[in-house]
């Protein structure tokens, strides 16, 4: 029997513009999301949990979840609101995301969150046994199924980019096994000495590697590893994550915390899959090496308006 994840947060369409005047390609994205998708590459079965607009944006975004075979019946696809969008573009600098469409210039709007009576209603359907739940927004629906997922058997992993509710955030977490963030994101979140009890904690630092530490102890420091063929660095990441959980949570939390002492092994080949992934564009490029490519033509992918494309 395949591992099941479920994951929610995040979900949004990624624009991704090429370096030179190529047609832009469209990747569903957001980090509960890709690793998903990565994790249904190696092997497990994946349901996702969330909100998007009644959109093209948002038909784009089934679709590509489509061709990973992710049980998408949980995510609510609401007229009232729009479905994210993220244009990733690249200059000599390397990459930059926007929070717009370059085609029309409509702005992205906010991810819209899952209420709690909503995310009950969803957690109903979901299986006796789960063996992980990653989690990228704080709220009442992330709080329910962090505690659902957990009273199942899940690994619970957590990663915030961002916080909402700091009271919100610090009872999400208390239901962490796994606590990652990004060390850019560092101010956004509570103060480190006000973080529950988590028994692994990771801070990616990007080029400079990452950092963790076990049981609130001593940070330990994994160093980055050179890539010669670099590309992108988009969704790295979300490459460490899914390597983390496919190596430690495929039978959920069982015996989680005594494969705690192969974890600097494990966090340095979830190193080298975000490495390999850096050689391809887009935060999921090394997926699609044998898997279609969805492009955009000259119309906005959220309205289907044609307009020029706004200049970087």
């Amino acid at each position: 029997m395949k591992p099941l994840i479920v994951g929610t947060g995040l979900f949004c369409l990624d624009i991704v513009y090429p370096p030179g005047d190529a047609i832009p390609s469209l990747y569903a994205g957001g980090s509960s999301l890709n690793v998903a998708c990565i994790l249904s590459e190696l092997g497990w079965d994946a349901k996702l949990i969330g909100r998007i607009g009644d959109d093209q944006a948002a038909q784009y975004l089934l679709s590509d979840l489509d061709s990973f075979q992710i049980d998408a019946s949980s995510i609510v696809l609401d007229a009232e609101t729009n479905t994210p969008m993220y244009s990733e573009t690249f200059n000599d600098a390397g990459h930059q995301f926007q929070r717009k469409c370059l085609q029309c210039g409509a702005p992205s709007p906010e991810v819209k969150a899952l209420d709690g009576a909503t995310m009950e209603k969803a957690i109903e359907h979901l299986p006796g046994s789960i063996q992980t739940a990653v989690i990228e927004r704080d709220g009442p629906g992330s709080i329910a199924l962090a505690k659902a997922s957990k009273q199942r058997g899940a690994l619970v992993y957590v990663e915030l980019n961002r916080m909402n509710s700091e009271a919100e955030c610090l009872e999400l977490v208390s239901y962490a096994h796994v606590y990652k963030y990004a060390r850019d994101r560092c101010g956004m979140l509570p103060a480190q000495d006000r973080t529950p009890y988590v028994p692994l904690e990771i801070e990616t630092q990007g080029k400079d590697g990452l950092r963790y530490r076990c049981f609130n102890g001593e940070w330990r420091h994994v160093a980055p590893l050179e890539n010669t063929r670099f590309v992108d660095a988009a969704g790295s990441g979300d490459w460490v994550s899914a390597s983390v959980i496919h190596q430690i949570a495929r039978d959920g939390a069982e015996n989680f915390e005594s494969k705690l002492a192969q974890i600097e092994t494990i966090l340095a080949q979830a190193q080298a899959e975000a490495a390999e992934n850096g050689k391809y564009i887009g935060a999921r490029g090394r997926l699609y090496q044998s898997r279609r490519v969805q492009q955009a033509n000259d119309s906005c992918p959220a309205c289907g308006g044609r307009s020029q494309r706004i200049p970087v």
